[in-house]
C-alpha cells in the first residue's frame, strides 16, 4: 500500500483538527503526539514483513537487522519458501530464543533446513517522525485521530490543574474548558476506533491479516517465547 504522507502533511492536519485554543500545547508536544500515535497504531495494528534467509543446515539462524528485541513476534516460517504450496513449518518446531551471547536466533528444534530458502513472516514497530513515514497512506486520518486524542487529554488535563479557587468565575471558566477537551478527546478515540474498523472491512489493513498454519496463533496474540 502506499505511503506517501509526509512529517509536514501530519503536522498540517493534525493542526486543522485541533483548530483553534491549543496555545498551551507547542509544536514539540504535538510532534510527539504523532509519533506517540504511530506507537499506538503499531500496537493496535503490527506491520508485518517478510525475510529470506538461507538454508545451510545448522538448527540456529541470525534474525533480520530490522528485529526488534521488544517488539517484534515471529508469526510464521515457511520452508523452501517460494512453493506455490506453501510449505509452512509448524510453530512447534521452531522457536525464538535469546543466545548466552543475548542475541535473538531463530531455533529449528526437529530438522535442519538445508538447500533452500527459509521464509520468515514478522512483525516490526511502525515508524513516524521527521525524516521516516511507514504508515501506508489509508490509515493516516487514524494516526491524526489517535494523536489529536492525546492533545486534548493534555488540554483537559492542563486546565483541570490550572483552576484558581479564589475566583469563582476562573474555576467555572477552567472546568468547563477541562470537560469540553475530554470530550473531544473522546470523540477523536470513537473516530479512532472507527478509522481502524473501516479500513480493515475494506481489506485496507489486510496485510496484517496472515492466516498462520499449525495452529499458530493470530496475528495480534504474542506467542509465548521459550
Amino acid at each position: 500500500m502506499a505511503t506517501t504522507k509526509t512529517w509536514p502533511d501530519f503536522q498540517a492536519q493534525l493542526t486543522r483538527e485541533l483548530k483553534a485554543d491549543t496555545a498551551r500545547l507547542s509544536q514539540t508536544d504535538l510532534d510527539e503526539f504523532l509519533k506517540r500515535a504511530s506507537e499506538i497504531f503499531g500496537n493496535d495494528r503490527p506491520r508485518a514483513v517478510m525475510a529470506d534467509i538461507t538454508a545451510t543446515g545448522v538448527f540456529d539462524y541470525p534474525l533480520p537487522s530490522d528485529w526488534d528485541n521488544d517488539e517484534s513476534v515471529a508469526l510464521r516460517v515457511e520452508f523452501p519458501a517460494g512453493e506455490q504450496d506453501p510449505k509452512i513449518i509448524p510453530i512447534d518446531e521452531w522457536m525464538v530464543y535469546r543466545s548466552a551471547t543475548g542475541a535473538y536466533k531463530l531455533r529449528f528444534l526437529e530438522t535442519s533446513p538445508n538447500n533452500g530458502i527459509i521464509r520468515l513472516i514478522y512483525t516490526i514497530p511502525h515508524v513516524l517522525n521527521p525524516t521516516t513515514n511507514t504508515l501506508p497512506d489509508s490509515v493516516f486520518m487514524a494516526a491524526i485521530y489517535k494523536a489529536a486524542q492525546l492533545a486534548c487529554e493534555s488540554l483537559a488535563a492542563q486546565y483541570a490543574r490550572t483552576s484558581d479557587p479564589t475566583i469563582s468565575a476562573d474555576v467555572v471558566n477552567y472546568r468547563t474548558k477541562s470537560q469540553e477537551f475530554s470530550d473531544r478527546a473522546k470523540d477523536f478515540r470513537n473516530r479512532y476506533e472507527a478509522e481502524i474498523a473501516r479500513n480493515a472491512a475494506m481489506g485496507d489493513i489486510g496485510e496484517w491479516d496472515l492466516t498462520l498454519a499449525g495452529g499458530a496463533p493470530q496475528l495480534f496474540h504474542r506467542p509465548k517465547w521459550r
